[in-house]
């Protein structure tokens, strides 16, 4: 099922890219992969704000005695039960997932925890089981911000996938889309590989996004944290130097900023296993 939503999002020829891509992100240990969470967090931290991090309740629940250290530092969220795309299984499939998710997360002290769908695709019916199930938020939805000149096919082909919403307005259970582009449209499509540039996209999408939506949220794997670094940090010290608070999606509010990232996985052989 993930390579299928991967073709779709990526293309046949992009989802092999993404593959040698995931291979050198990740790698093989764990240990990459922690030291990129550790790092994000320190730098969002030394701004006097809080990560969020959305991982599968499984991966969550087999790295805890890894992952719990942060805990402090960070917030948690759910990013599903397993790594899937929650459009295509029906609602009775959907609900069990996502009671099952909450509860490994309240087991392991994570209570009334945030949500946030693999592939950000997650279907109208899910959101009214979360509301259901007690979850705080859902930040699966996504906001298009047309701040990119030069868009090649693999970029406009992710905007088609997401399928933003054009008017968003809030309703009474809380929902946080994410500000896009993010950091995979940025980097893997269009090849933007020098920080700061980065960086530049992101302020004219957090300056646009606080007119609109009030709440810009950042989504920034910390799989590629060492690329896009030096632009984080730029939109970290622009939110400090205006006074904009940089808060974790649970306790979010308008004129805020918000520093995001999925853990999808820790090395590649849970790409496998997911």
């Amino acid at each position: 099922m993930g390579i299928k939503t991967a073709i779709r999002g990526k293309g046949l020829i992009g989802t092999v890219k993404a593959g040698f891509i995931i291979l050198k992100m990740f790698g093989l240990r764990k240990e990459k992969m922690l030291t990129n969470i550790r790092r994000m967090t320190e730098l969002v931290n030394r701004y006097d704000g809080l990560p969020t991090y959305p991982v599968p309740a499984v991966v969550l629940s087999k790295y805890w005695h890894l992952l719990q250290k942060f805990n402090e530092d960070l917030e948690f969220a759910v990013h599903g039960l397993t790594h899937i795309d929650y459009t295509t299984i029906a609602k009775e499939e959907c609900y069990k997932h996502l009671k099952e998710a909450k509860k490994i997360f309240e087991d392991i002290g994570i209570k009334e925890p945030g949500f946030r769908a693999p592939y950000l695709r997650f279907p109208e019916h899910g959101v009214k089981i979360l509301s259901e199930l007690g979850y705080a938020y859902d930040s699966s939805s996504t906001l298009y911000y047309d701040v990119v000149e030069e868009k090649n096919s693999e970029f406009l082909k992710a905007i088609d996938f997401y399928s933003p919403i054009k008017n968003f307005e809030k309703g009474t259970f809380k929902r946080f889309p994410v500000c896009l582009p993010d950091d995979e449209m940025l980097i893997d499509r269009l090849g933007i590989k020098n920080g700061m540039k980065i960086g530049k996209i992101w302020e004219k999408v957090m300056e646009q996004s606080l007119k609109d939506s009030k709440i810009f949220v950042l989504q920034l794997h910390p799989s590629r944290f060492p690329t896009a670094k030096e632009g984080l940090e730029h939109i970290l010290k622009k939110a400090k130097n205006e006074g904009i608070e940089i808060s974790p999606l649970r306790s979010a509010s308008d004129g805020c900023i918000c520093i995001t990232g999925d853990v999808d996985i820790l090395c590649i052989y849970d790409y496998i296993w997911r």
